[in-house]
């Protein structure tokens, strides 16, 4: 979707995923948290 809304393939997009094992209890409760940049990262020539 970011892609596509900068209408180019030549960024990159920053994207932090984490594995969260317990909840605040210390039961046991896989779960992920991401967070997803709102923008994008172009290299430059």
């Amino acid at each position: 979707m970011i892609q596509a809304y900068f209408k180019t393939d030549a960024c990159e997009i920053a994207v932090f995923v984490f594995i969260h094992i317990h909840s605040c209890n210390s039961n046991y409760n896989l779960h992920l948290h991401v967070i997803l940049a709102k923008g994008a990262f172009f290299s430059s020539n």
